[in-house]
C-alpha cells in the first residue's frame, strides 16, 4: 500500500504545507496580528526630552572626567613603551 514513491512525496509536501501554515499562524500571533503600533503623545514626548536634557547636563562633568582620565592613560602608556632597537641606534 505504501510502496509507491508518489505517496511519500505527497506526504512530504503535505507536512511541509502544514508546517508552513503553523509557522504563519504562530508568527501572526506573536507579532501582534496586524495591530497598529501605539503612538506617543506629544506632551509625553516633550516631558521625556526635557528629562533627557536634565540627565545629560547632570552627567556632563562625569563625562569630561572620564575623557580626561582616558587621555591621561594614553599618555602614560605612550611614555611606558620601551624604544625599539632601531630607535636606540638612531640616538
Amino acid at each position: 500500500m505504501f510502496d509507491a514513491p508518489g505517496f511519500l512525496l505527497a506526504e512530504i509536501w503535505l507536512f511541509l504545507l502544514f508546517a508552513a501554515l503553523v509557522g504563519l499562524a504562530a508568527g501572526w500571533l506573536m507579532f501582534g496580528g496586524g495591530t497598529a503600533p501605539a503612538r506617543a503623545r506629544p506632551d509625553e514626548v516633550t516631558a521625556l526630552n526635557a528629562d533627557l536634557g536634565r540627565c545629560r547636563a547632570m552627567n556632563s562633568d562625569k563625562d569630561e572626567r572620564i575623557r580626561a582620565l582616558g587621555a591621561e592613560i594614553d599618555a602614560l602608556r605612550a611614555a611606558a613603551v620601551p624604544e625599539t632597537p632601531a630607535e636606540a641606534r638612531q640616538k
